[in-house]
């Protein structure tokens, strides 16, 4: 079962929000990535397809597994918690910090239907998997439609 990869579209926070999350949606109908304004960063995330799943990969290296929080609600997948910078508390002077520390949040938004009380999660060498089934269309039905006369 081959994934096919899902471009990510990211949103930057701007006055243009409502224009860049429309155009958004018009131009990616299955999700979209909501802007952080709040100072959160935001991990770098895959997100695969394949015939029965979605795949979405986030890479959290140095995140411990007790810090993240995974939640489905509506139709908005939450992914927050908080790396912790290790020298923080060190008589250290940054020189350069490319490294992304503290909180960080991700929120996909999910246009297509899934089965949200099957969603899994998987943490290992620093990748988050989220497997998010795709719902089972139901057998293909046939009957007669009556024709009611008015």
């Amino acid at each position: 079962m081959a994934l096919k990869p899902i471009i990510i579209r990211q949103l930057e926070s701007s006055g243009d929000d409502h224009l860049l999350q429309a155009l958004a949606r018009m131009t990616d109908p299955w999700y979209k990535l909501l802007p952080l304004s709040n100072g959160k960063w935001q991990p770098n995330t895959d997100v695969l397809e394949a015939d029965d799943h979605y795949l979405v990969r986030m890479e959290l290296a140095g995140v411990d597994k007790e810090s993240i929080n995974i939640y489905y609600q509506g139709d908005h997948l939450i992914v927050y918690g908080n790396r912790l910078d290790p020298l923080s508390k060190s008589a250290i002077r940054y020189l350069q910090l490319e490294v992304n520390y503290h909180e960080f949040e991700r929120i996909l938004i999910l246009l297509r239907e899934i089965e949200p009380e099957s969603i899994e999660a998987d943490f290992d060498s620093g990748f988050l998997m989220i497997k998010i089934p795709k719902q089972r269309l139901e057998e293909s039905i046939s009957r007669q439609i009556k024709v009611n006369l008015k």
